[in-house]
């Protein structure tokens, strides 16, 4: 059955961590907040100011060892990392004029589209501390959403891609 954890009245993405955290955006500007998948109290993890902060941190993704990738919205776009251990979060792509979202794939790369719809690549773990940018294509036309600007796409941990197709 299912089992109210926490609201989301409009969601900006989510991860299942192998810890039983669930990290969540419950609406546009409130931050990345986490909760039990057993239950318990929600808490916020990152505050966005509208300033420096961003209005916005979107899409997470739990990373292996438990940091976590999102998404920054703001003045600038960028993608960041989010320490579990220091509850700090630093840059890992150079700064852009569009939201689009960070995917890490377990091979070691960092995905994003660009306005084309291609899903671009780069070499990336997320210990890395220089600031890197997707540029090599490495998928054609994948689905995403303006507005969102998350490619409809999941990487498996193998490697393999499961994608949506734009509309015709």
């Amino acid at each position: 059955a299912a089992t109210v954890l926490a609201t989301a009245p409009r969601a900006f993405g989510g991860s299942w961590g192998s810890d039983g955290r669930i990290v969540f955006v419950p609406i546009l500007n409130a931050g990345l907040w986490s909760v039990s998948a057993e239950g318990g109290k929600a808490g916020q993890l990152t505050p966005p100011d509208d300033g420096d902060q961003g209005y916005a941190h979107v899409q997470p993704q739990i990373l292996p060892g438990g940091d976590i990738l999102f998404t920054f919205w703001g003045k600038t776009f960028f993608c960041a990392v989010y320490s579990r251990e220091t509850g700090t979060w630093r840059r890992v792509t150079t700064e852009g004029r569009d939201g689009r979202i960070g995917i890490y794939a377990q091979s070691g790369h960092l995905l994003r589209s660009d306005a084309t719809a291609d899903l671009l690549a780069v070499p990336w773990t997320p210990a890395a501390s220089a600031a890197v940018e997707p540029t090599t294509a490495v998928l054609e036309n994948v689905h995403w959403v303006q507005g969102n600007d998350r490619s409809w796409i999941a990487i498996s941990e193998q490697g393999a891609p499961v994608l949506v197709p734009p509309h015709p």
